[in-house]
Order: structure tokens, then C-alpha cells, then sequence
């Protein structure tokens, strides 16, 4: 608060305080705040404590002014920091830069500040001296011209966010592997010792499980588009002159932010793998490992084994497409004033985001190519033993044995199924205005079927945005794959280190069979 005060008695020997005659009100935004200095270096002895200088300069509007009465009278300047919280600052001193007291009037009072905490007043002395308040009051006389001020420059406006990049797509699952079969009438697990006697055992059968199909990769989630970047703010105009002064010069506008880049498409998930069928070993007994049975007077009629089917490969996700890059802010017009201010330039453009690559892609060693995804299931491996299944290192005792029309049956409805896609790749976001496009995506690689060449189609690749932006690259067709069948032992089947002693064994009308692919 910047008050005018008139004085009573006016007289320069005895001046008192008197009417106030002019008042201004001035917010703390209106306040030029800069540290100026000290009046000491702070490393010196002699500095006072926490006395530092700071200059705040205010400019008064015109319709602000007090003009002075023309009887070249005595008046009193005030200026008070009011404080518009409750409570104020932990320290609220406020005071003036201080001088030496002038040594002419050496009886005079020297300077007081005032303490809003305690509600006194405490001299400003420095070794032992009282030092004077002082400030620089500006001032010319009415009929002089006045140069108007200058104009401030615009704020740069503020860059677009980013577009967020789109979210990768889930992996399908890989199918579930058919369950294995063993012994479709009797199963010993390893290390059994069992007696057999007196057994017939008909129509009897162990049949492998079908695989599950392989998932469906998820498609990549879009980018997001990218944020307009923020408008520069216009210069501000240079004030008028007064009395004939110039006029102020015009502040420059601010710059424009730059458009936000578009997101990137997220890759598309891997396909699932079609899971594998699975085995049947011994059509009416089967023997683990170790085992050592002793058989006495069994009859096994018509049992056989038939192995699971594989299952089709799933189709990978496609890629996200990128998101569009923004549009620039536009620059801030120049203020006007002598000179005028130059126009703020505007921000760039935002570039296209790129599109995500399609599912199934080749990561490079040391991986194969059959852990793209997508892959076909093959039939179950082995349909063996179309009567007792003997595993490894089994010692048997047989006596009285009659095994009649039993076979191992490896017929299967196909042994080629359906290898997944790979995913298409995304199309590349544009960018704003002659901004660059985004790059499209790659296409992903097919999955391995049947019959060689009998792999899935590659994804294609994803358009690249506009401005000459570059596509992606088609994936490649998958290979082929395979799903080899055995079918040994149509009677009886032996794995290694068996051993066996057969007394009165009768085969007859039994058979075997075998599918490669």
C-alpha cells in the first residue's frame, strides 16, 4: 500500500505527519521482485546479520499518479507489505534499504523497522551506528514527455502429449496334448511282481486322447492419437507515450508447442500351438518298467490300440494400427508498438505412431522357428501292443497263452491339420500435415502343418501412414511338419532289456501296422 501523506506543521526543521492526501493500492503481482545484493559480502566480519538488499519496482498507471501542488511544500511517502494470510510469515519483517545517517542532522532518529510478531518497532543499526531509511522515487515533472513501456513477449505454448502406445495382445494358449492310454483292461505301474491266473480278457482297447486346439492370438490394441500442441501467446502491445514520448516497442509472440507423436500399435499375440494326441500302449495289459509277471492259463480276444489326434494351430494376432500425430500450435501474433513485435513461429507437426507387427514373429536365436506359434498338433507318436505292453527291462514268466485277433490300429480321420496365420501387421499412424507417417507393421510368420509345403499364411504387412511412410513386410508362409506314427506289436509289444520264458503260447489272426508322414 503506496500512501501520500501531507505534513504538519510544514516546516523542513519540524515535520510531522499529517493528513493523508493520495492513496494507491498495489497487488503483489504487479511487483518487479529481484535480489539485488548486499550491502556487505556476507563472509565479512563486519556484515549485518540477515540484512540483504532486494528491489521491488512498481510503475504506476497514469491514473495512479498525484501530481504535487505547485507551493513546493513537505510531504510523507508510506509504503506498507500487508499480508493476506493468517497467520503471516514465521519472520514478517518488512523494512527499506538502509544508509549511513547523515551526518549533518546527527541528532535525528535512526531507522526503525516494525516486527508483526511482537508488534514493535526495532532500530536498524550496524556497529553500534544507526543507519537511515532510504528508497529512489522516479519522477519527472508533468509537461514532460514519457516513453510508454514495452510490451512483454507471449509464453511459448505448451508440446501435445504423446499418444499412448497401443497394449501388446495376449498370447492364444497352446492346445492341451491328448491323454496318453495304457492297458485297456489291466495297467501295473513299474517294479509290479504280479500272478495272473485264469484270466480271459475280450474286446478290450486303449484309445489316446485328442489334442485341444491352439488359441487365438489377441490383436495389439491401437496407438493413441497424439495432443494438439498449445497455441503461442500473443505479444503484448507497447504502451503509449505521454506528453509526446515514444511509444513502447511491441512484445514478440510465443512460439507454438509441437504436436504430439501418434502412438504405436501394439504387436499382435502369438497363436497357440495345436496340442499333440495321445499314445495307447497295450490293448488289454500293460506292464511298467521292471515289472516282473508271472502269467498262467490267459485268453486275450479282439483288443487293439488306436492313438489321439492332434489338433489345428491358432491364427495370431493382428498388429495395432499407429495413432495420428497432432497438428502444431500456431505461433502468437506480434504486439503492436514502435517497432512491432515479431510473430511467435509455430510449433511442428506430429509424427505418425508405427503400426504394431503382426503375431508369430521370429525372435532370432536361439530360437526355432517352431516357437513362432500357430503350429499344428501332430497325431499321437506310438499305438503299440495290441495285447500286453511290456515296458524296459521287464522279466516275464508266460504259460498257457491264447492271443487271438488283436492288432495295433494307427488309422487316424487325418494326419494333417489346419497350421494358424500369422498376424497382420498394423497400418502406420499419418503424421499432421507434411509430418512423416508412421511405419507399418510386419507381417507375422505362418505356423507348421501338413503336407510340407502345408504351413499357414504369413501376415501381411501393415500400410505405412502417409508422406511416403515406408509398409511393413508380409511374413512368410510356415513350413512343414510332421506326425509319425509307429504301430509294432500287434500281439505283444517288448521295450529294451526285456526278457521273457513262453511255454505253451498260442498267436494267431494278430497284425501290425505303421503310418509315416
Amino acid at each position: 500500500m503506496i500512501r501520500i501523506w501531507a505534513s504538519e506543521p510544514n516546516d523542513a526543521n519540524y515535520p510531522d505527519v499529517s493528513q493523508e492526501i493520495h492513496t494507491v493500492s498495489v497487488d503483489y503481482t504487479d511487483v518487479a521482485v529481484s535480489w539485488y545484493g548486499f550491502e556487505v559480502h556476507p563472509n565479512s566480519p563486519d556484515a549485518p546479520n540477515g540484512i540483504t538488499k532486494v528491489q521491488y519496482e512498481v510503475t504506476l498507471d497514469p491514473n495512479e499518479w498525484w501530481y504535487q501542488p505547485g507551493d513546493n511544500g513537505i510531504y510523507w511517502l508510506s509504503i506498507e507489505a500487508i499480508y493476506n494470510t493468517i497467520p503471516g510469515p514465521n519472520d514478517p519483517r518488512w523494512g527499506w534499504e538502509t544508509c549511513d545517517v547523515d551526518p549533518c542532522y546527527p541528532d535525528r532518529n535512526g531507522a526503525l523497522r516494525y516486527n508483526f510478531t511482537t508488534s514493535t518497532f526495532e532500530p536498524v543499526e550496524f556497529s553500534g551506528a544507526p543507519w537511515d531509511m532510504s528508497f529512489v522515487l522516479l519522477y519527472v515533472e508533468p509537461d514532460l514527455p514519457i516513453d510508454g513501456f514495452d510490451g512483454l513477449d507471449g509464453l511459448d505454448g505448451l508440446p501435445g502429449i504423446p499418444g499412448p502406445n497401443g497394449i501388446p495382445g495376449a498370447n492364444g494358449f497352446d492346445g492341451g496334448n491328448g491323454g496318453d492310454a495304457y492297458g485297456g483292461a489291466m495297467y501295473f505301474d513299474a517294479n509290479s511282481r504280479p500272478l495272473l491266473t485264469n484270466i480271459t480278457i475280450i474286446n478290450c482297447r486303449a484309445l489316446g486322447g485328442y489334442a485341444g486346439y491352439g488359441g487365438q492370438g489377441q490383436d495389439g490394441g491401437d496407438g493413441g492419437d497424439g495432443q494438439i500442441g498449445q497455441d503461442g501467446q500473443p505479444g503484448q502491445n507497447g504502451g503509449p507515450g505521454y506528453n509526446g514520448g515514444a511509444d513502447g516497442a511491441g512484445g514478440d509472440g510465443g512460439d507454438g508447442g509441437a504436436g504430439g507423436r501418434g502412438g504405436h500399435g501394439g504387436r499382435g499375440g502369438r497363436g497357440g500351438n495345436g496340442g499333440q494326441g495321445g499314445e495307447a500302449l497295450g490293448g488289454a495289459i500293460y506292464f511298467g518298467p521292471g515289472c516282473k509277471p508271472t502269467i498262467r492259463y490267459l485268453t486275450i480276444l479282439n483288443c487293439w490300440t488306436n492313438q489321439g489326434l492332434g489338433a489345428p494351430g491358432g491364427d495370431a494376432g493382428n498388429g495395432g494400427n499407429g495413432g495420428n500425430g497432432a497438428a502444431g500450435g500456431a505461433g502468437g501474433a506480434a504486439g503492436t508498438g514502435n517497432p512491432d513485435g515479431q510473430d511467435g513461429a509455430d510449433g511442428a507437426d506430429g509424427v505418425g505412431g508405427n503400426g504394431g507387427d503382426g503375431g508369430n514373429q521370429y525372435r532370432g536365436f536361439p530360437y526355432f522357428f517352431y516357437d513362432l506359434g500357430g503350429n499344428m498338433g501332430p497325431n499321437g507318436a506310438r499305438s503299440l501292443a495290441g495285447a500286453i505292453y511290456y515296458g524296459a527291462n521287464c522279466d516275464a514268466n508266460v504259460t498257457d497263452v491264447k492271443i487271438s485277433y488283436c492288432y495295433t490300429d494307427v488309422s487316424a480321420a487325418t494326419d494333417t491339420y489346419t497350421a494358424g496365420s500369422g498376424g497382420n501387421g498394423g497400418n502406420g499412424g499419418n503424421g499432421s500435415n507434411d509430418a512423416p507417417g508412421g511405419m507399418g507393421g510386419n507381417g507375422g510368420w505362418g505356423g507348421a502343418g501338413l503336407p510340407s509345403p502345408g504351413g499357414g499364411p504369413g501376415g501381411s504387412g501393415g500400410s505405412g501412414g502417409n508422406n511416403n511412410a515406408p509398409d511393413g513386410i508380409d511374413g512368410p508362409d510356415g513350413g512343414g511338419s510332421y506326425s509319425p506314427i509307429s504301430g509294432y506289436g500287434g500281439a505283444n509289444y517288448y521295450d529294451v532289456n526285456c526278457t521273457a520264458d513262453f511255454n505253451n503260447y498260442i498267436v494267431s489272426y494278430c497284425s501290425t501296422s505303421y503310418s509315416g508322414g
